[in-house]
């Protein structure tokens, strides 16, 4: 269910960047009902000659992701020397999570891994590629069978009906797409699995497998044993809470299976029990711009003294460039 090469243009061009600097790791996060929105915002100041591709890749996002946080960046290959740059690392919690070990939302193409420590809930969270168009992921849940080191890929039959040259078999490599490791969904052709083109992370590009970073895949596959419990989802809307502020993220509906974005928005605040409390202006604000990050939408419950820890969480005030780190190494086991 992998497509094993790119026909755009841009992906080629994309394939001879030289990548300078390390990769950030993903960390882990503590929640809880009363605060399922979580990650620190962080901002980066361009550099001469780096691409939005290379920021993606160095802060551990996804392309579609950083471009959508940066609508006034139009020239993805040159943002500018010095241009401040909104990276997405702040996020709402997909709703369901309930006696789930990984979620997958595929309209905003993040993995979440929940897990505990103690009494504490954690969530690891890593950006993803998924299908180009007319290769869907299959919604639903499933469990991990199959756990693969430097797996051999065998080409599906509508892959080598499109590029007949391809072998039968791929043996682990650098022309593997499938990377360093893999992780079978429920028996099925579909695997998360790890990627020999870094770049295509935070975009369509496979035959309906999810893609992550190598090491995203690599940190998930130590913590992923056999039966770990997978749910796939397409959520376009999130809404979520921290230190008592309502957040709303919005995410484009890539594949057109929402009708109307307000009413969908509306409904998943209804079904949280925020409707009351968001602020309607806002609202429709954050469906408009589509930013892809929690945007404040209201307050819940009392009002909130406006400590300096409140309006952080809300974008409110001087933004700092240096952030804390995670509250958890990203490898905390269970």
């Amino acid at each position: 269910m992998i497509k094993y090469h790119m026909h755009s243009i841009s992906l080629v061009f994309l394939g001879i960047i030289l990548f300078h600097g390390q990769a950030f790791a993903a960390g882990s996060y503590g929640y809880s009902d009363a605060k399922d929105v979580v990650g620190i915002p962080r901002y980066h100041s361009a550099r001469a000659g780096e691409t939005m591709y290379e920021i993606a890749r160095e802060f551990n996002v996804g392309y579609n992701a950083v471009a959508a946080a940066n609508p006034g960046i139009k020239n993805p290959f040159d943002p500018g020397a010095g241009r401040e740059v909104v990276l997405p690392t702040k996020w709402v919690l997909p709703a369901g999570r309930e006696g789930f070990d990984v979620i997958v939302n595929l309209a905003e193409m993040r993995l979440y891994r929940f897990f505990s420590s103690g009494e504490r809930s954690l969530v690891s969270s890593y950006p993803i590629g998924v299908a180009i168009d007319g290769f869907d992921t299959p919604l639903g849940t499933f469990t991990v069978s199959d756990r693969l080191v430097k797996p051999s890929w065998y080409v599906p039959d509508s892959v080598r009906s499109e590029q007949p040259d391809l072998p039968e078999v791929v043996p682990p490599g650098e022309e593997n797409p499938l990377g360093e490791f893999a992780l079978r969904l429920s028996d099925s052709h579909y695997f998360i699995h790890g990627t020999n083109k870094p770049f295509g992370i935070g975009l369509r590009v496979s035959h309906g497998c999810i893609r992550l970073y190598p090491e995203d895949i690599a940190e998930l596959f130590s913590i992923a044993p056999l039966g770990t419990r997978v749910k796939i989802v397409y959520e376009t809307v999130k809404a979520g809470i921290s230190s008592g502020m309502l957040f709303l993220e919005v995410h484009d509906d890539y594949l057109g299976r929402v009708d109307d974005m307000e009413a969908h928005a509306l409904e998943v605040l209804r079904e949280k029990g925020y409707d009351a409390s968001a602020d309607m202006g806002l609202v429709r604000k954050a469906i408009t711009e589509k930013l892809g990050i929690p945007v404040w939408v209201g307050r819940v419950g009392e009002i909130l003294n406006q400590t300096m820890e409140a309006r952080a969480e809300a974008g409110i005030g001087e933004r700092a460039k240096e952030t804390p780190e995670p509250e958890a190494p990203g490898n905390l086991a269970n």
